[in-house]
């Protein structure tokens, strides 16, 4: 098996926290009463956790280049982060957004459907970027040890619309230069004026690769012609939708500005840009899971996680077999025995009689021959 290249590594860690963060999103207040019967539709009474910023920081971080250092700000509905100088990207609505398509491509991958789109590579540039801070910068870029640097604030306002927002600083990197303890708040004018120091001055350079797309299955279509307004629909431009690469999704006549729908759409393009398919994102053998996962050696896993593959094995066996083989092997360790009775041994064997019997410890006829 041939090693990731560092792009295709990239992507297995950010498919791997997209995943997670769909399971989290789909199944938040899943139980609630009175919820809309369109299942997109926002939550009202739904939050950005701090847990689940955090989540969104580590995806960030890995699929966008020079993100870090940064600026969070979590508004409870919305989560903003500030970077490059001047960038913002909003977190908003995962419902209508990443669980919408994964939707989508969780039934694409239940048929056995996993090419979406014709990519062509297009042309490569280096793109820059202008921060305008002055010299006395209060964030460097990544630690020492590669961890982000960055400033991590949480909203807080009054009911009433007469009170005007305040931000608790609640975490801090390790390379920040600011005088400020966690726990303290900033108003406005004072949270704008961290964000004008944020950066250091100058220009920086970083790759971007662009990509023409053409849609090859339904699910394809929908991700390159959805926009990011409230209700999705067509945005192609002269016929052609553009990805630039590590998860920013790009269409002539707009903008670079990074929304959250164009990241998810960025992502899932590019992901089979750099893999090829999506046969590496699988559903979970277990019956009773059936959870998306993503393999690191592809036709290699059948199961999310150690436990639905015992479950699994365990639904292969009558119970009656399965609980007396694990008797069997209680009492081996029991009597310091060093063999153990394994299912298949038990499946096909011609003389168990654990079906109809319950044997105790030590007298199944097969551990009998074992041991002679």
């Amino acid at each position: 098996m041939s090693r990731f290249t560092g792009e295709q590594r990239s992507y297995f860690e950010g498919m791997k926290i997209l995943i997670d963060l769909y399971y989290t999103h789909r199944d938040e207040n899943s139980g609630s009463s009175g919820k809309s019967a369109n299942k997109y539709h926002e939550n009202k009474d739904f939050c950005f956790s701090n847990d689940i910023v955090e989540k969104y920081i580590r995806l960030f971080c890995t699929m966008i280049p020079r993100f870090s250092p940064f600026l969070c700000i979590n508004r409870k509905r919305t989560i903003t982060f500030i970077f490059r100088g001047q960038d913002y990207l909003m977190v908003f609505n995962p419902k209508m957004w990443l669980v919408r398509y994964f939707d989508g491509l969780y039934q694409e991958i239940l048929e056995n459907r996993f090419i979406h789109w014709r990519i062509y590579e297009s042309s490569q540039e280096t793109c820059t970027y202008h921060m305008e801070s002055g010299s006395g910068a209060i964030l460097q870029g990544s630690s020492k040890d590669g961890s982000p640097s960055y400033l991590f604030f949480d909203a807080e306002h009054e009911n009433s619309g007469s009170v005007p927002e305040r931000f608790k600083l609640i975490k801090k990197a390790k390379t920040d230069r600011i005088e400020a303890k966690t726990g303290q708040y900033f108003n406005e004018k004072e949270l704008k004026g961290i964000a004008d120091r944020l950066f250091r001055k100058g220009t920086a350079p970083f790759r971007q690769e662009t990509y023409a797309v053409s849609p090859l299955s339904a699910f394809g279509a929908s991700v390159t012609t959805a926009t990011s307004n409230k209700v999705p629909g067509p945005i192609k431009i002269h016929g052609n939708t553009f990805l630039k690469k590590r998860g920013i999704y790009y269409s002539p006549g707009h903008s670079d500005a990074l929304a959250f729908p164009d990241f998810i759409q960025g992502m899932l393009i590019g992901f089979q840009s750099v893999f090829g398919s999506f046969e590496r994102v699988k559903l979970c053998k277990y019956r009773e899971c059936r959870r998306l996962f993503i393999e690191k050696r592809s036709g290699k896993r059948d199961f999310c996680n150690p436990t639905c593959k015992k479950r699994y094995n365990d639904s292969l066996q009558s119970p009656s077999k399965r609980l007396c083989r694990i008797r069997q092997n209680a009492w081996l360790l029991n009597q310091g025995h060093e063999i153990r009775m394994y299912q298949l041994e038990c499946e096909e064997s011609d003389i168990c009689p654990a079906e109809n019997t319950k044997l105790k410890g030590g007298s199944c006829p097969e551990i009998e021959k074992k041991l002679l």
